[in-house]
């Protein structure tokens, strides 16, 4: 078993003591081969969401294919979770405090499996659609297929939430408006984002628009510096849309100051070693940002996996987090999840392009945006 800190340095949590065996893709590896009764040939962990003394859920990736998500709840509470659960793919393992799910078995989300194998209702959002392909997935919360007709060309993206947790009439107006003002305002320039198909009020399934290119993290050398550089002008042209694009959309709320200092806080809470920097960032982020400039329609998800490449053309993928709020949120955003590839890969020629997103932040107005990407970080 995994010694406590050994690699991720965390506090012990005593409310849940299976936590550092479920860190450990190896020691996980070998404890599901005993429960499911056969090898496991490999473990990857995918995802993890951890709420300190609270719960513990992940997700791995099993001999290359098979997803499995595990949910840990405090001493004693497992059983009657999983007697709620209890169906094919669920399981409970007491050993640990915790019930498991194979996908397309989930917790919250139902009917997953129609998505690989769409009925008619569901076809029917998605002309062609004839098998489904899961691309991303966060339990509990939301799944996204790849919708392929009979000869494997995707024919548009579905998206299943956790039922109560998206109106997905009011997320398909927010595509659809986000698309049109891209298309009218850049779409000369080969600026794009995926318009509805259909939706499935029932099912809380939105199917969106397939759209070309590649990611990011395909490309290399000149082209991925490049790529930067039109994904900066592509948020420019979002932020700069005015009502036509904020009409509509709710307050961004993510790097309020209060939950970012609560991040802050949280940190120095499960992990000792660094408590007195995180506490120390809490305190100087809680006087909050500087002012910002004129409220804009923000993506909200601001990173490079959600854009898509093709040729000189770039699509913005992933518009649920979609809000209104100042520009530097988004380029915040940006820089933060840049930090860490630059830390690790000092020679990579996009990353050293980070000048560009504060001489775009100036340029839209925004003063010294260092609040915005420490406070996306401690997020």
């Amino acid at each position: 078993m995994l010694t406590v800190g050994e690699r991720h340095g965390l506090a012990p949590d005593a409310a849940l003591p299976a936590r550092d065996l479920l860190l450990d893709q190896d020691a996980t590896g070998e404890h599901l081969a005993g429960l499911l009764g056969r090898d496991v040939t490999g473990c990857e962990l995918v995802r993890v969401k951890y709420r300190i003394g609270e719960s513990l859920r992940v997700t791995y990736r099993l001999d290359g294919s098979e997803v499995h998500t595990v949910r840990v709840f405090p001493p004693g509470r497992s059983g009657s979770a999983y007697r709620k659960a209890a169906g094919p793919g669920v399981w409970h393992d007491p050993a640990l405090d915790a019930v498991w799910w194979a996908f397309p078995a989930d917790r919250r989300l139902r009917g997953l499996a129609d998505l690989l194998s769409p009925g008619p209702e569901l076809a029917a959002l998605a002309p062609g659609w004839v098998t489904g392909e899961l691309v991303e997935y966060s339990p509990e919360r939301a799944a996204t297929f790849r919708a392929l007709d009979a000869s494997g060309t995707a024919v548009g993206y579905a998206k299943a939430y956790a039922p109560g947790t998206v109106d997905v009439a009011e997320r398909s107006q927010r595509y659809a408006r986000i698309a049109a003002v891209l298309a009218a305002d850049g779409g000369a320039g080969g600026l794009a984002a995926p318009v509805p198909l259909g939706r499935s009020r029932a099912r809380t399934v939105l199917v969106l628009q397939p759209m070309p290119g590649v990611e990011w993290g395909q490309l290399a050398g000149p082209a991925l510096a490049a790529a930067m550089g039109r994904l900066g002008s592509a948020i420019a042209t979002l932020h700069a849309a005015g009502r036509a694009a904020t009409d509509g959309l709710p307050r961004f709320g993510r790097l309020d100051v209060r939950r970012v200092v609560h991040s802050a806080h949280l940190v120095a809470v499960g992990r000792p070693d660094v408590a007195a920097a995180a506490v120390r960032l809490g305190d100087r982020l809680a006087d909050g940002p500087p002012p910002g400039g004129p409220q804009v329609a923000l993506h909200g998800d601001c990173h490079p996996r959600n854009a898509l490449l093709a040729g000189d053309s770039i699509a913005l993928i992933d518009l649920d987090q979609a809000g209104v709020g100042v520009a530097a949120a988004d380029l915040g955003s940006l820089i933060a999840r840049l930090t860490p590839a630059r830390c690790a890969r000092r020679s990579c020629p996009a990353t050293r392009r980070c000048g560009r997103c504060r001489r775009t932040a100036r340029c839209a107005g925004t003063p010294r945006p260092r609040w915005w990407p420490s406070g996306a970080c401690g997020r």
